[in-house]
């Protein structure tokens, strides 16, 4: 965006140039744009190589309004991270150093604390999955961007073009993803027979029997599972021991077994898929520039259609009298 500001003013040398908006403008028309470029190209590098690292450790379980109106499972991915972004700096370009260099007399080494973040959402893909395809394509938008701004500083004509991209292309990678979201069905939702597994806790006697999340708890003590109050009333069967008849994946059986210790989750660690016509549901923030600001702008509300706009204002002031 401030290349973008740069271009604009090159348009006007001798305008804003008093006051402190003079100043502004005087320190934006000396900005090297390529070379901040250049340093957001590295650390989209960077955040997709720690995306596809951590990979599923990012994933929080969150219940989900679908498409059709029913409550489906899914996951938000989401991470920071604090990165240290060491500048190199010269002692002699105007000022003394105030501190001792560390690599002579002419250079000097400057910290800067960087925060990049990571936001994703899915209901049709395991977290592992998602958050693979989505640093694979971070990864090559980085390095498009970084070609771009490296010839920008070549020949400054292309500033221009390579601060539109960065824009531009980032924001698809954002309404791709949930073009593709909305093209495909959600996996977490249950089977006719047994229940789908959304999530495992940390540390729990499901996480040790090597559950997973997407397999499917079809049996329970011999109880076949058709509702979620079941898991819990086929494991009161049997307070010391537990056997659990699971489909994987691949749709093949596993037999598992495990005693049962006081103080053990009374689900096992297991968190199953919601039902469909559940009441509590969350929804995903916005990873994109542009439905961030519509949202905070209310763009989103005043383009809803008038009865949804209605039911919206009505369920807005029950609240408010709830509150009150």
């Amino acid at each position: 965006m401030l290349g973008i500001i740069q271009f604009v003013i090159s348009f006007f040398p001798d305008a804003l140039d008093s006051g402190t908006v003079g100043n502004i403008t005087t320190a934006i028309r000396e900005m090297d744009i390529p070379a901040l470029l250049v340093l957001a190209a590295l650390l989209h590098m960077a955040e997709a190589l720690l995306a596809r690292r951590q990979g599923a450790k990012l994933a929080t379980p969150l219940f989900l309004k679908g498409k059709r109106g029913m409550v489906v499972g899914g996951y938000q991915l989401q991470a920071f991270w604090p990165l240290p972004l060491f500048l190199l700096l010269p002692s002699g370009a105007g000022t003394d150093l105030p501190w001792h260099s560390l690599l002579g007399g002419s250079l000097g080494i400057v910290s800067l604390p960087v925060i990049i973040g990571f936001s994703e959402m899915t209901q049709g893909m395991l977290p592992g999955r998602k958050a693979a395809r989505t640093a694979g394509r971070l990864l090559i938008y980085s390095i498009v961007l970084l070609g771009l701004s490296l010839l920008a500083a070549w020949w400054s004509p292309l500033t221009l073009v390579a601060a539109l991209a960065a824009i531009v292309l980032h924001e698809g990678l954002s309404w791709y993803s949930a073009l593709e979201e909305r093209s495909i069905s959600p996996i977490f939702v249950h089977p006719p027979r047994g229940r789908k597994v959304l999530a495992v806790l940390p540390g729990s006697p499901g996480q040790e029997l090597g559950i997973l999340p997407g397999e499917i708890l079809l049996k329970v003590n011999g109880v076949l599972l058709t509702d979620a109050a079941q898991l819990h009333e086929a494991l009161r069967m049997n307070p010391a021991f537990c056997k659990l008849e699971v489909l994987n994946r691949e749709g093949e059986s596993k037999y598992l077994q495990s005693p049962i210790y006081d103080g053990d989750h009374h689900q096992l660690g297991i968190i199953l898929v919601p039902e469909t016509d559940g009441m509590i549901t969350t929804e995903a923030k916005p990873s994109s520039i542009y439905s961030i600001i519509g949202m905070k702008t209310g763009i989103r509300s005043r383009n809803l259609p008038d009865g949804q706009l209605k039911r919206k204002k009505t369920t807005e002031a029950k609240q408010e009298s709830a509150e009150g």
